[in-house]
């Protein structure tokens, strides 16, 4: 009964202390947790000995400014709306600039990912006017793996 919020979900804390609980009772996810974790400290190891292999980003790095140029003299080639959802949902690009930006971001987003870094990942994102990416990622992953023991 306390596992559940007025609403009738599960709560973000409760769902992480069941999965933990389960992950503690039950040696092959014990195992596999053991393994995630494992490799998050590998990536995290290589993220802070070599940082010159991430790229780096910045504020309004995420932020399609050419892209919203080509949409202001109507490049017929780019997406008209600058939605998260417009490459895919007109089935065009973002400037070949932007993509490169884009590709920049993700290649970061995901190394810090692959590390265990949620909240870095989330907060790159913000940093870079992405603010959606960061909540997709944060639902998304909030319960996350469970602890190890």
């Amino acid at each position: 009964a306390g596992a559940m919020a007025a609403g009738g979900e599960l709560t973000a804390p409760v769902l992480a202390r069941v999965v933990a609980e389960r992950v503690l009772r039950e040696q092959d996810l014990t195992d596999l947790a053991n393994v995630v974790s494992w490799l998050e400290f590998l990536a995290g190891l290589d993220m802070d000995e070599m940082p010159s292999k991430t790229p780096k980003v910045g504020a309004g790095d995420g932020i399609w400014a050419e892209t919203k140029t080509q949409c202001s003299i109507r490049n017929a080639k780019v997406v008209s709306e600058l939605d998260p959802d417009a490459p895919t949902r007109q089935q065009k690009e973002l400037s070949r600039e932007n993509v490169k930006g884009e590709e920049k971001l993700l290649q970061v987003v995901w190394s810090l990912l692959r590390a265990g870094r949620l909240r870095d990942a989330c907060n790159i994102c913000r940093e870079c006017g992405q603010p959606w990416r960061a909540a997709s990622l944060g639902v998304a992953m909030a319960g996350g793996p469970g602890p190890i023991p």
